[in-house]
């Protein structure tokens, strides 16, 4: 979803040109999808490590914002070798896209400890990973011509994608309000009970007419 927002006012103010048409695209994307399943198992490869082990652990030890940011940020760094010697980057300058692949995994991390922990399993996390990777790799890069700026605002290097996920984390940054519970009912003592069954018995009340 927030792939489809940024790319198209991308395409819609001109930072970057949309190749073919809107038809087109969304073809596209239908047709790339079944590559979630290979993307899973390559996903599952990450998270199974940042937010399969050390999330839980981390939030045993500390408050969930700092969870989030000590996972987010040690999958950041292990992204840089890529980055700096495999050439996982886009055409813009080296340093730029560290910067920005820095802060986006960082933040990033905040859904995706959000997730592991609430939903108490590994496996939203893998496929929201997995959908990120397939969506923008293979799809809405390949959708985007390059105007001139595209290189520095979209793609996992890119400041408009990074912006907006910005946005979308920000509001995980305050600790999670408290669960709603609701009291258990109040039980009435036995000696209570006892008593009010006695007033209403038929021999109390012939007692209480006879007195």
């Amino acid at each position: 979803m927030e792939c489809s927002i940024v790319y198209g006012l991308v395409w819609l103010i001109g930072l970057g040109g949309l190749r073919g048409d809107v038809a087109g695209a969304a073809r596209t994307l239908v047709v790339i999808t079944p590559g979630l399943l290979g993307g899973s198992f390559l996903a599952l490869g990450e998270e199974i490590g940042w937010r399969g082990l050390l999330v839980p652990q981390l939030a045993t030890l500390t408050t969930f914002t700092k969870t989030a940011l000590i996972s987010g940020g040690i999958q950041a760094v292990w992204h840089w070798p890529f980055v700096l010697f495999v050439g996982f980057t886009s055409a813009a300058p080296p340093w730029y896209a560290l910067s920005i692949l820095t802060v986006t995994v960082t933040l990033a991390g905040f859904a995706a400890a959000w997730l592991r922990l609430r939903s108490g399993s590994v496996w939203p996390v893998v496929l929201a990973h997995a959908s990120f990777n397939l969506y923008v790799q293979s799809g809405f890069n390949k959708l985007t011509e390059d105007t001139g700026p595209t290189e520095y605002v979209v793609d996992e290097f890119g400041l408009c994608l990074r912006a907006k996920r910005i946005g979308d984390r920000l509001h995980l940054l305050a600790p999670a309000p408290p669960l709603t519970t609701i009291p258990p009912p109040r039980r009435t003592p036995t000696c209570s009970l006892r008593n009010t069954l006695r007033q209403h018995s038929p021999t109390a009340a012939t007692a209480a007419n006879n007195s």
